[in-house]
């Protein structure tokens, strides 16, 4: 059920997806997800604790690496896998919905509120692993954090905007892009460790 709510707004957006199709796509009737979640809210935000578990899966994976492009590298690889998935921005559509619904239940809310806190504190662990004898560790980790959500979030903002033969295009510079800001990022930690190694 939750498979299929999430499925029907990343083909439709949240507010076509209704309950009877999300129901059609589960193979379900409205009445049977009804008994099981109570509400098309409930069933939402179940979908979104569905995604923010992925987010804490990703928060936990082991930075490899002896080096500091080995790790930067790793992060990058982390970060690519978690914020190219559409499901992540079908969670972003969910959680920007129920905040801004003045029906959303106040348990609701604080449940969100609980979970958006939570995955920060568990993305900061995750950042301290990349660069941990650093010197400008947690500045710079947040740096490359910032520097590859926001690229992949922009690729997929820049996808869902334009034509798809628009895009197509655009999609073979992606890759080059990618890799100069992932060089950019690991020759601005070299270059920061070496300079603290010198002084």
């Amino acid at each position: 059920m939750i498979e299929a709510a999430l499925a029907t707004i990343d083909d439709v957006g949240l507010y076509r997806a209704s309950s009877n199709e999300i129901a059609r796509r589960a193979g379900l009737t409205w009445g049977v997800i009804q008994r099981q979640f109570g509400s098309r809210e409930a069933l939402l935000l179940a979908a979104f604790e569905s995604e923010w578990t992925k987010l804490i899966e990703m928060a936990h994976s082991p930075i490899i690496g002896d080096t500091i492009e080995e790790r930067v590298r790793c992060f990058h690889q982390i970060l690519r896998s978690h914020y190219s998935r559409s499901e992540y921005y079908t969670g972003i559509q969910i959680v920007s919905n129920l905040r801004k619904d003045p029906k959303t239940s106040a348990a609701a809310l604080e449940l969100i509120e609980t979970m958006t806190t939570r995955s920060a504190g568990f993305l900061s662990g995750l950042r301290e692993r990349v660069l941990p004898d650093h010197p400008n560790g947690p500045e710079l980790t947040s740096l490359i954090f910032f520097a590859i959500r926001d690229f992949h979030i922009g690729t997929h903002v820049e996808a869902a905007m334009n034509l798809a033969e628009v895009y197509e295009r655009r999609r073979a510079d992606h890759a080059s892009e990618e890799e100069v800001l992932i060089n950019g990022l690991i020759d601005i930690a070299q270059r920061q460790s070496e300079t603290s190694q010198e002084n």
